[in-house]
């Protein structure tokens, strides 16, 4: 430590070399203080004051001198916070979200470098959502020359995320380490752990229930066949249920509870139109976008052609009923309607976008196969108008529309039966087809590239390269069930199966680029890995249909993009029914949602007794009280933020999760969606103004217009101890884009004081 400075009243102090020479005036005599001011290793400066005696000459001594000798001790930093955390396999997670870093040593200059690593990388990835703050040396993640404090929120934002690759089963969960180190680069370095839990994700089993709550459960009727889910409404097919007859089908709609019933899931409706008769198979296929549902019955009999195929529009009777109505139904025009189309095959609904597939439909030969493209229209009859029909450049047997999906402006059509090419016949290695229509014009979807694997070496005929499809913003995934993938010795494995991902890259030819290849973590001949698959910004789920003898029940693989924002796919681990012993069909039919993966074991059994009756599983893939868990929130935050910048999990906690504040303004994204201010530009002035007169008290604020009634609860007192909410008046001041402006008053009365405040949710 060195004497950087130091001043007396009585005497002249000079310093050198860190010596300090003490010289008194005009002869003083007494007591003198002397302030000086000592500088520590990384700069920092600290005063301090000794104190001198000086005697007269001759009374005591002719002359003295005084050393002062400062040891000083940097002291360490100090790493404080909670260490524990548990997630399940699918969540990302901020481990140092409740640790602090300080340094009583820190005057503004005390800079530390944190170091992090995990004791086993294969365990997961960490990651920072800024560039260039961490840097990877090594194992360790570092960041230097911070302040304790802006390490301290550094720390908050680096994010986890496990990769469990199957080590994590629902008996099975895994502990993760992960070490902090802190240095001051003068005192000894300091550590800490956080030991991270990762356990599987809970689940839920779905049986067919009547509106009455009795089982409904029925022998080869198939419940689960197809499965999709908007928010909370999930529909499921039964496409082999007796109804009005044998295989005349059924369609089962369930909602989801809220908080802690997230994981219950009642029948609200059984959807049955009154034309199905035996053997139409309604429910084959469906698809539900809000509150509007579409249901295939592929081997209805219309115009007098055998099997040619219907789709049924369902829409929610009002917000408040749990029923749904019949609002059209939909067919051929007659004069393109032939026995065996099979319209309806394959629907997806979206935006007011209606595909429905005619995988039968000979367009350009025999089982060429078509897409019909509808858009809802108001003012035609049935409200929907047959707006494109999409014909691919195939030929026979090609089964175009065999599979397809629909999301925003780009939609994906599998023809498991497609050729190389019109001369060469008989390979039927199988495409997928991307169909854009950017400016959303009316009957405007045009061939945007084409999905194969004609040129691979390793297709071969009947592939199945195509059979099943997902699209989700700008990636899309295509199933190729009966693909041979290879073992490591490079031995092929028959029908094992294949799914590859495709993104749209943004260089001059704006095509979809191959940019995985997944496969099952076990190849076993005839597992049909790729039967089912569906993609949303953050799961990729792929289910098989085995009909291995030694693998019979089928699992669904489970797969989530990695938080760094590059391209991969990491495999998080396999979902498996409750039981293996017999064919259950589990992963024939799958959907994501909101953070739950639906799966169908349509040849699975209730009990001895309902042999195929069918099931249906939900795994949470999060478990709520996320801040977009809720079907508002999720809006609020798809309307503030760029999707390119949700769909990474890593840029909740700074941009767009509930704790960010990404315009700076103090007030968090919870703050500003119960308010209805913008999260994107800071807000100006106090969110709340209180009032007083003579009679009453008010309490003015901002109320959004997009939380539930009910949410808000403005409460009073006299006391700070006992609320109440009774005798208050409410007003809408203004009218605002996003919030009414709001006054709640209270009568004063004689109360001396008088408290207000705003309760949200119960949550104070």
């Amino acid at each position: 430590w060195l004497i950087v400075s130091a001043s007396s009243e009585n005497a002249t102090i000079t310093i050198s070399n860190s010596t300090l020479l003490y010289t008194t005036n005009n002869n003083f005599v007494g007591t003198d203080a002397i302030t000086y001011i000592v500088q520590d290793q990384s700069g920092g400066t600290y005063p301090a004051t000794a104190t001198v005696t000086v005697h007269q000459s001759g009374a005591d001594r002719t002359q003295g001198s005084a050393k002062i000798t400062v040891n000083g001790v940097n002291d360490a930093p100090v790493i404080s916070g909670e260490s524990q955390v548990e997630i399940i396999n699918t969540t990302i997670t901020n481990p140092f979200s409740n640790i602090s870093v300080t340094d009583v040593d820190n005057n503004g200059n005390e800079l530390v470098t944190v170091s992090v690593y995990l004791n086993n990388e294969q365990q997961g990835i960490l990651y920072y959502p800024q560039p260039n703050v961490f840097r990877k040396e090594g194992n360790r993640y570092i960041a230097s020359g911070h302040a304790p404090e802006v390490a301290t929120l550094l720390l908050k934002g680096l994010c986890f995320q496990p990769t469990p690759s199957g080590r994590v089963n629902q008996s099975k969960s895994e502990s993760i380490l992960i070490n902090l180190s802190v240095f001051d680069g003068h005192s000894e370095t300091v550590s800490d752990k956080t030991l991270v839990t990762v356990t599987h994700p809970p689940s839920s089993v779905i049986l067919p229930f009547k509106l009455n709550g009795l089982p409904d459960s029925e022998t080869g009727s198939e419940f689960g066949n197809a499965v999709a889910v908007s928010g909370k409404t999930m529909v499921i097919g039964s496409y082999l249920k007796d109804n009005n007859g044998i295989d005349s089908g059924g369609v089962y709609v369930y909602e989801r509870g809220d908080g802690r019933a997230y994981n219950q899931w009642k029948v609200k409706d059984i959807l049955m139109p009154e034309d199905i008769i035996k053997r139409d198979n309604f429910g084959e296929s469906l698809d539900i976008d809000g509150e509007m549902i579409a249901v295939g019955a592929s081997m209805k009999n219309e115009h007098g052609k055998k099997d040619s195929g219907a789709v049924y529009i369902y829409e929610k009777e009002s917000k408040d009923s749990d029923g749904w109505v019949q609002t059209s139904k939909l067919t051929l025009p007659k004069e393109l309607a032939k026995s065996g189309d099979q319209f309806g095959r394959a629907v997806s609904i979206n935006e007011g976008n209606l595909f429905v597939g005619a995988p039968y439909y000979d367009a350009n030969g025999k089982d060429s196969g078509a897409v019909f493209v509808f858009e809802k229209n108001p003012f035609v009859e049935g409200g929907w108008e047959l707006t494109q029909t999409i014909i691919h450049d195939g030929d026979r047997m090609d089964w175009f529309g065999f599979s397809l999906d629909v999301d925003g402006t780009y939609a994906v059509v599998g023809a498991p039966g497609a050729d190389r090419s019109k001369e060469v016949d008989g390979f039927e290695l199988g495409a997928a087809y991307i169909f854009s229509n950017k400016n959303r014009v009316k009957g405007g979807w045009v061939l945007d590239d084409t999905l194969d694997l004609f040129d691979d070496p390793r297709a071969s005929r009947g592939d199945g390269f195509g059979s099943s499809v997902a699209v989700d913003g700008i990636s899309v995934v295509v199933g190729s069930f009966l693909f041979d993938a290879s073992l490591r010795n490079g031995e092929r494995v028959k029908d094992s199966g294949a799914a590859f991902v495709y993104e749209r890259n943004n260089k001059e030819d704006l095509s979809w680029d191959l940019i995985d290849e997944l496969f099952s973590q076990e190849l076993h001949e005839n597992e049909k890995f790729g039967t089912s698959v569906d993609i949303n910004y953050r799961y990729l789920i792929v289910g098989k249909n085995s009909i291995n003898a030694n693998y019979p029940a089928g699992d669904v693989h489970l797969y989530e993009r990695d938080i760094s924002g590059t391209e991969n796919w990491l495999f998080s681990g396999m979902l498996h029914p409750e039981r293996d012993d017999t064919v259950s069909g589990f992963g024939s039919s799958v959907a994501l949602g909101d953070n739950v993966a639906i799966i169908g074991a349509s040849q699975d059994r209730e009990s001895d007794l309902y042999e195929r009756s069918g099931k249906v599983y939900v795994n949470y893939l999060e478990l709520p009280g996320a801040f977009h868990s809720t079907d508002y929130v999720k809006d609020w935050i798809n309307i503030h933020f760029d999707k390119d910048l949700i769909i990474r999990p890593s840029l909740e906690r700074v941009l767009w999760g509930q704790s960010a504040d990404p315009d700076n303004d103090s007030l968090t994204n919870a703050i500003e969606l119960f308010f209805g201010t913008d999260p994107n530009s800071p807000d100006e002035g106090a969110l709340f103004r209180i009032t007083r007169n003579e009679k009453s008290l008010s309490m003015i604020y901002p109320r959004s217009k997009i939380i539930p009634e009910g949410f808000y609860g403005i409460e009073w007192s006299t006391n700070l101890k006992d609320w109440s909410n009774s005798g208050l008046a409410f007003k809408i001041l203004e009218d605002k884009e996003g919030y009414h402006l709001i006054e709640a008053s209270i009568d004063v009365k004689e109360a001396k004081s008088l408290y207000m405040r705003i309760n949200l949710n119960n949550n104070k």
